[in-house]
């Protein structure tokens, strides 16, 4: 995939934003096969929104692309899932994958359309 440099930036803030915008650019300029890119770094240093940017960006240039996004913890994996329901992926489009230990109390209630758990009850 070879990004366009008339891009169309969905989240503002990443336009104006230089590393988040070359971090973006150089996932979307990945080869297919390519090594996974790895976004790493402390709180509120945009991880999140690079991640969202970078993969409606790729979903933009090649809908048939499939996407592994995972974070270390289920605080850092909702915001992702959210925010890409938010931009208007579909539940066939979105999968968010749960642990079967996982607190059924979801701050996060729009993505049980996206997961295989059942509201209130186990798996």
């Amino acid at each position: 995939m070879i990004a366009s440099p008339t891009m169309r930036w969905r989240i503002p803030l990443i336009a104006g934003n230089p590393p988040q915008k070359q971090a973006v650019l150089l996932i979307v300029d990945q080869e297919p096969g390519s090594m996974p890119f790895v976004i790493f770094g402390p709180p509120g240093t945009g991880k999140t929104v690079t991640m969202v940017e970078a993969i409606l960006q790729v979903l933009t240039l090649d809908s048939t692309s499939r996407i592994l996004a995972t974070a270390p913890s289920n605080s850092a994996a909702d915001p992702i899932a959210s925010r890409l329901a938010a931009a208007g992926l579909k539940s066939t489009e979105l999968f968010r994958g749960y642990a079967p230990s996982r607190n059924k109390k979801m701050k996060y209630r729009r993505l049980w359309s996206r997961t295989r758990l059942k509201q209130g009850r186990d798996i």
